[in-house]
């Protein structure tokens, strides 16, 4: 069984595939879970809306990680394999924790509604709002299709 081919057009459509998961059961596909999933989300999301990264040189936000976040923006994947920062990393979670996943949903209803202007990226120049939201939409595609619905799907 193979990887999900997930796209979101929203924020809201990720709430509403992670309410789907938590609900319906799932399968996962690599070594995190849901509830892990939802942690590394959140706070991806969280960094991104309040700088608490610090960011790559600008040199490389500007050229190699522009280029790339572009390239993930056009085509709507993310590639795999690349090392994420140690303060988005989740912790190890046995079962699905409920309070993680709705600490997760919670971000996600404040990101889908956050105004401009972003705080710097932490791998990219000239992000917005809505290509900031974009990015957090295929990025939760990337991980979310490591988890297989129970009944398929």
């Amino acid at each position: 069984m193979g990887k999900r081919k997930l796209s979101f057009d929203s924020l809201p459509e990720v709430a509403a595939e992670i309410e789907r998961l938590r609900s319906g059961g799932y399968t996962p596909l690599v070594n995190w879970n849901l509830t892990q999933c939802c942690e590394h989300l959140d706070k991806t999301m969280q960094a991104g809306m309040e700088g608490s990264i610090k960011p790559m040189p600008w040199i490389l936000r500007a050229t190699v990680f522009r280029a790339m976040t572009e390239v993930i923006l056009a085509t709507g994947k993310m590639p795999g394999g690349a090392p994420a920062p140690p303060e988005i990393v989740p912790a190890e979670h046995a079962a699905d924790d409920p309070a993680v996943i709705d600490a997760c949903l919670a971000t996600i209803d404040r990101a889908a509604s956050f105004p401009e202007p972003l705080p710097t990226h932490m791998f990219s120049t000239g992000m917005t709002v809505p290509k900031w939201q974009r990015l957090m939409c295929v990025h939760a595609a990337h991980h979310l299709g490591n988890l297989q619905p129970n009944g398929g799907g």
